[in-house]
């Protein structure tokens, strides 16, 4: 997958992926679910280089 679960959790705790759902402890994203843009600032990622 290329993905950390602990980001993939946070993004579906905030509802950042579109028809993610929540069952028990088990998130669900649809198959079709694009991946969210980006939400860190450019100058953050040129500051640290």
């Amino acid at each position: 997958m290329g993905h950390h679960g602990a980001w993939v959790q946070k993004l579906c705790e905030e509802y950042k992926i579109k028809g993610v759902g929540a069952f028990s402890r088990i998130w669900m994203i649809p198959k079709n679910a694009k991946k969210p843009a980006d939400g860190r600032s450019k100058l953050e990622r040129s500051a640290k280089k």
